[in-house]
């Protein structure tokens, strides 16, 4: 299929895929189910997937068994049976491939069909990572961070882990770093540095990552970082909202009443600098005005996620005259 040594003819790939596989060659076996799962230049039909996986599963295919492993989970086509899938998935992992791997890792720390063992779930995490795999190098790197889900905290293993999904351009990963410097975690001083955060949020915000499109939009609505700008908060926010970030919706409804709040303030300092020049070129005789600052609460607006905190916005203060 990648036109290796001929012209890429994906429809010809099929034919010979389809012509090995009823003779019984397992990895053809697999492309063809493959194929059919995916509706590569043939009916996507699941079922016909399903048979040829197993086919090729049969024959210890570690990929088929991984496909035909999903199908199990998932209950698509055959009766969903997690017992069948884990089956399917430990014997694929341990013929090396790495989204079995990944797949077990998960099952483990999640308990999902199993018994949840941390343990187990990082063994498996950490096979994966080795070859490369990033969803199991950001669990990892996330789980040092905390010191959650099996092992004890390590920063300086995160921050290895967390370094090496980044010049992987990992999405992830550059989420974390965000986290990272935005927690003062980074240059180990403790002091939150917003502007590397900002920096390290817009790279994967840009790349349609909902939760770094949401820290963003936080920044701009704070103006820590960045330059306060409440029109570019929403739209990060809303972006992210759309995407089914549910943070970014309860932002969001929070910033509608934020930019309300600061609209109607505005409006009561221009009508109060309208009254006193009005009032000096009258030469009213009151002339002086009592001028006291009024204590404006914070919007509540906050990060609050799960993978990073953040000080709450401060009162600000309106001068006001009477």
């Amino acid at each position: 299929m990648d036109g290796r040594g001929v012209n890429r003819n994906l429809s010809q790939a099929v034919y010979w895929y389809r012509q090995a596989a009823e003779q019984g060659y397992a990895m053809a076996q697999t492309k063809l189910g493959f194929c059919y799962q995916y509706g590569y230049q043939i009916q996507k039909d699941d079922a016909q997937a399903v048979k040829w996986f197993q086919l090729a599963a049969a024959q210890g295919d570690a990929v088929a068994q991984y496909y035909l492993g999903n199908f199990y989970a998932s209950g698509r086509v055959v009766r969903q049976d997690l017992d069948q899938a884990l089956a399917l998935f430990t014997s694929s992992a341990n013929k090396g491939w790495v989204l079995s791997q990944h797949r077990l890792g998960w099952m483990y720390s999640h308990g999902e069909g199993v018994k949840q063992d941390y343990a187990v779930a990082i063994g498996w995490f950490k096979k994966a990572a080795a070859q490369g795999d990033q969803k199991s190098m950001g669990y990892l790197a996330f789980s040092y961070w905390k010191g959650e889900g099996g092992v004890a905290k390590d920063v300086k293993e995160a921050k290895r882990l967390i370094r090496e999904l980044v010049d992987k351009g990992d999405q992830f990963g550059e989420l974390l770093m965000g986290a990272f410097y935005q927690e003062g975690i980074w240059a180990g001083d403790g002091k939150s540095d917003y502007v590397h955060a900002a920096e390290w949020y817009q790279r994967c915000a840009e790349k349609k990552f909902s939760a770094c499109q949401r820290n963003l939009g936080v920044l701009y609505s704070k103006g820590w970082g960045v330059t306060r700008d409440l029109d570019r908060a929403e739209d990060w926010l809303r972006k992210a909202a759309q995407a089914g970030d549910r943070a970014a919706s309860n932002y969001l409804y929070n910033l509608g009443y934020l930019k309300l709040e600061e609209s109607s303030r505005q409006r009561e300092l221009e009508w109060d600098t309208y009254y006193q020049l009005d009032s000096a070129g009258s030469g009213a005789s009151s002339g002086q005005k009592t001028c006291r600052n009024i204590t404006v609460q914070g919007s509540g607006i906050g990060i609050g996620t799960e993978t990073m905190g953040a000080p709450q916005m401060g009162d600000s203060y309106v001068t006001r005259c009477d």
